[in-house]
């Protein structure tokens, strides 16, 4: 996958904001401007409370001297210590500090001998790599803490002194310690043994390694470039590879990467964040500029044109040295961050915490590592609105400088302030209502605490309702209990532990939907024999399983599991000295705070490490959802943060906190709750800062214990008092503070919380739980308000698309403020309703023949699939042909591609076999194929056909050459270093179109009936198209002009651009004429149509011929097919220039509710066909669309004639669904969306206009029939009642002479009108003769 450096995604965001006084603002400046590469930014006015802080910013710096400039520094494992080595061989050591200082070298020790480079064995041992007078290895021991050496003498050294160029040393484990070295002639790795102080003589050298990785070049020769050895493996990078390679007591080969250019530099990671997500890094120069990023081993790697000399990977960077700069690299969307003037002083950079050493002969600095940020404080209100222009200057792909501008309005509050402000325009949907019952989760558009939504007016077609909070008054569950705790096992669910005063723990089970929660029991039941608290029980979910854990005595704890709706108990832990104090459980951990404040860790049941803090543990808190590697530990007088991954670190202290408080964590953030007040903390891997202090308002916290928070989603419910009433607060963390304040629970407790039962837990929707004298409460809590709409009625809404304007007001008890919004609706008729009465009554036709009535199509509107009658006097006689009437099933067997041969015939390929069709669907010829092909292309006149098939990388391309539809014959295959392509055309001059996910690719080919070559013309990656990126799907169109045709490719990219590239033929080579794009999203949304900021374009369609001749416009006409809304007929206009005009939406293919739509449509002349699917079933619906679409003023609304369905396909199984032209004007459908017998195969139907009723065996018919026309869709059906009537009517035979003679006169009169409808009937029956119905009885019968 190439990804090309500077790829440009820039948007940027205006902001306003209402931050606090000394609320510290914190704004990543990806997030304003999005991807740009190697920005430079300008903040103006200069005087403003905001500064921009630096991507490479210096956070601390001390002062040291050194004798030389180091040549070497390392650190220890957890980035705490630091020892450098320089070039007159004296070692400097830091002393132990937190990751977050800034290191001071404190001890230095001068060796005499020539040293290349140090290692820590441990973090008071170095090891150092030297060499003696006498060319002797020399491994040199170094006590830092109390400076004393001890030395070895090793064996002789390989490789002269004097002709080393490159010498490193790595300890590979606790045993091994390797030294690599080359000169011009020679490069090793030597292995020697820690426990006997050895060379292994297992030296990795040119002759290994040509037998391990089987380099059959006999003039190879290893060229060490660099190594490294880390997490059990040795990487080797040589000046043609990069060797991963496993050393135990002899040398194996995990991996080789052949390089396309000489080796440079390369790093190696794995990186974990504060979930202990980890994800393998690897990273590799190139001489020849190039920068290439493997992840998590995927074979295929990103490539970046990057020069340097050296590359290091820091948390989510990585750092290049680059001649005099240093280049800081996004590893998320591969743009250069900054490029930083460097001085050349060795710099170390840490794999988790984004931080960077720098250590010169004087000074030692720490930067920490960002996208920049900008930063806001200000000690003090402002009266009124105020604003910063933020900008920021890069050079795009096209190598032109560009500005974009940020303007940031702010206002700083008092933390008392509790009134509404608005941030953007006040609006409640962000997409349309659709169907009677729509609900959304709002963004908010106001600052503020405490919103509550209102709809201000009744008198509409449209009831809104605003949830936010909501009390579950009708459940009855347990309130005899001591003790209760809710754990949340997905958005819908949570299981609740209720501990009764027998001290029998119980759980249940709710499910909670927006406004209504139900419980129920499980049949779980626990004894135990201690009341349980908070810090006694502990449940979490890992890995889709419930645990939880207890203290079933003082020093003993019991686990438990909840797999597959069985309980099971995993473990008893027993702590023979001390009594527990704290559990808590977190991935696949369990921490336990002991009764001498030690804390002892677990992992799957077994200790695994043990803290000790300075002084003894009270408390510990942590998120086993949201940096759940972060543990803060509480002391007498200390805030300790802890990050453990495989081993315990300690991060930084916060001083002077009262002995209770209650802490949560929540990603980027963690709040403390003192007795008085609420302070959140910014947390990164690189620092940890006070962000802010949370508005009270007039309240006052009851106990900071009393404090729970909702693990999943962060929001802290904290008791506080007002008015001698207690009240829950809930606040959530990472807003601004002035909207920190999302809700207020109002209770009548008041007084003394001491027995009150408390418990919350959710996503979404947070369950909150609390007992109070008995009397339980049960909430719940959204996040964000949820609002519903219910359409009473969609008659007024005769279109897909319209809008109506809808008034609503936000409060909070301070104030309130008054809105109007517009409200699109979307009428997506799936509700079928009869819109033409006119259909009462049909005449029967002729005796004895099977008379067909045509129903017509236009007493009916709305999605319907199935078409049904009902005639209980005449089960046998009637049929009703559904417009897509089913021929033969089981058609053919299987078939992946299905396409136009000629005007004639069709081609089909299946797994393993080719077959032509011809007009009456009949097999002309059969071919089997070496291999299953997935693309398909033919020539314009038939003379070849390419097929193309996957093999790995590559693709193999098979010619098939044909004399007529009856006699193919295949080539020999040819494969081209293409892999993934999607469509393929061939024009009529021999070039061959392809696409793959990136790029155009067009080759020639010159053929024979015998041979064929290809040749490769050009290529055009899609991204080098603007903001263009990656191929959806693309056509080719011929247009037809009074010369030699030009020629249109149409292509759908991932980000909602439509390319055009028009092409003429010039000197026997492709070339291209004009390129034009436009953002379909915005074309749709311009034409007052509807499309969701989610929505996808997934397929194009074109229908109609393209001409270059007398009409002043160039007309595309083509269907765009949505994921998730209408699909839109368009038509794009562009000069004879090839300049782009305008565009124009003449109809709407309406969706099938809110089904998703498959990318699998087929049109033929107005015979549209389109699938869609719900997950379980799926519906292909029949469309007919207007042709002859003239200026349209209003875009008319399609919906289905009729449909057919199913269970969806396996998914290794592509939707077929393809439509074609007869010569007799029949349309037909082959699919393999209906099963046949349980077999999933291709089936085919004739397409109509309208349903057709089969009357027969008429004699036996009474003179009327009452006949019940069923429409039925998944969602709604109408029916209609019919009249069949007959003209033949039986004479009376009792009648008198006189009007004998009146009925013979009138009988003649009839008969000549007789003949007449005879005759027209038979005319009408003939019209239909092309229209077999399955064998007479079949269809009725299936």
């Amino acid at each position: 996958m190439f990804i090309p450096l500077l790829i440009t995604i820039c948007f940027a965001k205006d902001l306003t904001i209402y931050p606090t006084v000394n609320e510290l603002c914190i704004y990543d400046l990806k997030d304003i401007f999005g991807s740009i590469n190697n920005p430079s930014y300008e903040l103006t006015p200069m005087d403003s409370p905001f500064i921009i802080v630096d991507s490479i910013q210096l956070i601390g710096a001390t002062n040291h001297t050194m004798n030389d400039q180091p040549k070497s520094i390392v650190s220890n494992s957890r980035f705490t210590q630091f020892a450098v080595i320089d070039k007159q061989n004296t070692v400097y050591w830091t002393k132990q500090t937190l990751p977050v200082d800034t290191p001071q070298f404190l001890g230095k020790y001068k060796l005499n001998e020539t040293c290349y480079s140090l290692e820590y064995i441990d973090d008071t041992t170095l090891i150092i790599d030297c060499m003696d007078s006498r060319q002797y290895n020399l491994f040199n021991f170094l006590q830092v803490g109390v400076s004393t050496k001890q030395s070895k003498l090793l064996d002789k050294n390989s490789i002269n002194q004097s002709s080393i160029t490159f010498r490193k040393m790595n300890i590979l484990d606790d045993y091994c310690v390797l030294i690599g070295q080359s000169s011009v002639d020679l490069s090793i790795i030597d292995v020697y043994d820690l426990n006997v102080l050895n060379n292994t003589g297992n030296t990795l050298n040119t002759t290994v390694i040509n037998k391990l990785a089987q380099i059959k070049d006999r003039t190879y020769q290893f060229k060490l470039i660099d190594f490294i050895a880390k997490f059990g493996l040795v990487y080797v990078l040589d000046e043609t590879r990069l060797l991963i390679l496993q050393y135990k007591d002899e040398w194996k080969l995990n991996l080789q990467i052949i390089l396309p250019s000489k080796g440079v530099a390369f790093d190696v990671n794995i990186v974990s964040d504060l979930n202990g997500n980890e994800k393998f890094e690897l990273v590799i120069l190139t001489q020849n500029g190039k920068l290439y990023y493997y992840n998590d081993f995927v074979s295929t790697p990103t490539e970046m044109n990057i020069v340097g000399q050296s590359v290091q990977i820091s948390n989510q960077y990585i750092i290049v040295q680059q001649d005099q700069n240093l280049l800081q690299i996004n590893l998320d969307d591969k743009n250069i961050v900054k490029s930083k003037l460097w001085n050349n002083n060795y710099f170390i950079v840490s794999s988790q915490y984004s931080t960077l050493i720098e250590v010169g002969t004087t000074f030692t600095n720490r930067y920490i590592l960002s996208n920049g940020y900008l930063q806001g404080q200000s000690k003090s209100q402002t009266n009124i609105q105020q604003q910063i222009i933020l900008k920021a200057t890069y050079i795009d792909i096209q190598h032109l400088q560009q500005q974009e501008v940020s303007k940031i309005i702010y206002q700083f509050l008092d933390i008392k302030d509790q009134n509404l402000y608005e941030i953007s325009t006040p609006t409640l949907f962000k997409n349309a209502i659709q169907g009677n019952l729509y609900y959304e989760y709002l963004d908010p558009f106001l600052s503020g605490p405490n919103q509550k939504y209102q709809q201000e007016s009744s008198q509409t077609d449209i009831i809104l309702n605003f949830y936010k909070q909501i009390e579950q008054t009708h459940l009855i569950i347990p309130t005899d209990i001591v003790f209760q705790d809710t754990i949340a096992t997905d958005q819908h669910l949570s299981i609740m532990v209720f501990q009764s005063k027998n001290l029998t723990i119980q759980l249940w089970g709710c499910s909670f939907y927006v406004p209504k929660s139900e419980c129920l029991p499980l049949s779980i039941e626990l004894k135990n024999d201690v009341q349980l608290t908070k810090n006694t029980f502990t449940g979490w979910i890992y890995d889709n399983d419930l645990y939880f854990a207890f203290t079933s005595k003082p020093n003993e704890i019991q686990i438990w599991e909840i797999s597959q709706e069985k309980i099971n108990h995993i473990q008893t832990i027993k702590n023979k000295g001390q009594t527990v104090t704290q559990l808590l459980g977190s991935n696949k951990n369990l921490f336990i705070l002991l009764s001498n404040g030690d804390i002892d860790i677990y992992e799957f049941g077994l200790l695994v490490d043990k803290i000790t803090p300075p002084e003894p543990a009270m408390q510990i808190f942590n998120n086993p959802y949201h940096s759940s590697q972060i543990l803060i530990v509480k002391t007498i007088s200390t805030i300790i943060i802890y990050r453990f991954n495989f081993v315990v670190e300690e991060i930084e202290y916060f001083m002077n906190y009262d002995s209770k408080v209650y802490i949560s964590i929540y990603d980027q953030s963690f709040i403390v709750v003192n007795s008085s007040t609420i302070i959140e903390y910014f947390m990164s891997p690189q620092q940890n800062r006070i962000a802010k202090t949370l508005p009270l308002y007039e309240y006052k916290i009851v106990n900071p214990i009393y404090a729970v928070q909702s693990k999943h989603n962060g929001l802290l419910f904290i008791p506080c008092e007002s008015d001698n009433k207690i009240s829950f607060l809930v606040y959530q963390p990472q807003q601004q503070a002035h909207d920190s304040l999302i809700q207020v629970i109002n209770t009548f407790i008041a007084g003394d919380l001491k027995n009150i039962i408390m418990s919350v837990d959710g996503f979404q929707i947070s369950l909150f739980f609390y007992q109070y004298l008995k009397q339980n409460h049960l909430y719940q809590i959204l996040q964000n308000t949820q609002a519903t709409s219910l359409l009473k009625s969609t008659d007024q809404y005769k279109d897909y698309c319209q809008t109506v304007e809808q008034p609503f007001s936000v409060s909070n008890p301070f104030n309130q403020m008054d809105f109007t919004t517009q409200i699109t609706v979307i009428n997506r008729m799936e509700v079928i309703t009869i819109v033409d009465t006119s259909l009462q009554e049909m005449v029967l036709g002729e005796q004895n023949q099977t008379n067909y009535l045509s129903l017509g199509g236009d007493w009916y509107k709305g999605q319907v699939v199935d078409i049904k009658v009902l005639c209980k006097q005449c089960p046998q006689e009637i049929v009703l042909n559904q417009p897509i009437y089913p021929i033969t099933y089981n058609f053919l067997s299987n078939a992946r591609i299905i396409t136009k041969f000629d005007d004639d015939h069709q081609v089909v390929i299946n797994k393993n076999t080719l077959i032509i069709l011809d007009q009456n669907l009949k097999s002309t010829m059969e071919q089997y194929l070496q291999q299953e092909f997935y693309s398909i292309a033919i020539h314009p006149q038939q003379n070849y056909m390419i097929l193309a098939g996957k093999n790995d990388k590559i693709t193999n391309l098979q010619m098939i050459t044909c004399k007529s539809p009856y006699s193919c014959s295949q080539l020999q295959s040819k494969t081209i270093q293409v892999s993934n392509i999607g469509q393929m055309y061939i024009l009529q001059e021999d070039f061959l179109i392809l696409s793959t996910p990136q790029e155009i690719v067009v080759y020639h080919i010159t053929y024979t009936q015998n041979s064929w070559t290809l040749e490769l013309k050009f290529s055009t990656n899609i991204e080098s198209y603007s903001t263009c990126k990656g191929i959806n799907y693309f056509f080719v169109s011929k247009i037809y002009t009074d010369n030699k045709p030009e020629y249109a490719i149409t292509l759908l990219d991932s980000t909602n651009q439509i390319l055009f590239l028009f092409y003429k033929i010039k000197n026997g080579s492709l070339s291209l004429i004009s390129s034009q794009f436009r953002n379909i999203q915005n074309e749709i949304i311009n034409h007052n149509q509807y499309a969701q900021q989610d929505t996808k374009y997934i397929q194009i369609l074109s229908y109609t011929q393209i001409e270059k001749t007398v009409t002043q416009y160039i007309l595309f006409k083509m269907i765009v097919m949505t994921n998730n809304v209408a699909s839109y007929g368009m038509q794009f206009q562009f000069d004879f220039n090839y300049e782009y005009h305008s565009s124009q939406i003449l109809f709407i293919i309406n969706q099938y509710a809110d089904w998703t739509t498959l990318a699998a449509g087929s049109i033929q002349t107005n015979k549209l066909c389109i699938p869609y699917s719900n997950g379980i079933k799926t519906v292909m619906l029949f469309y007919n669309i207007p042709i002859n679409t003239q200026k349209i003023t209003s875009p008319p609304t399609i919906t289905s004639i009729s449909g057919i369905r199913d269970d969806v396909l396996p998914i290794d199984i592509p939707p077929v669904v393809y439509v074609l032209h007869s010569e007799k004007q029949s349309y037909y459908l082959l699919t393999n969306l209906v099963r046949y017998k349980e077999r999933i195969c291709v089936n085919l139907y004739a397409l109509y206009d309208q349903p057709i009723l089969a009357v027969s065996n008429t004699v036996e018919l009474d003179l009327k029939q009452q006949l019940t026309i069923f429409l039925t869709n998944d969602f709604s059906n109408a029916s209609r009642q019919v009249t069949l009537k007959s003209l033949y009517e039986p004479i009376q035979q009792n009648a008198s002479v006189g009007w004998i003679v009146a009925v013979i006169v009138i009988a003649s009169l009839l008969a000549v009108g007789m003949l007449f409808f005879v005759m027209r009937r038979r005319s009408i029956r003939l019209s239909y003769q092309n229209y077999y119905p399955m064998q007479d009885q079949q269809l009725r019968n299936m």
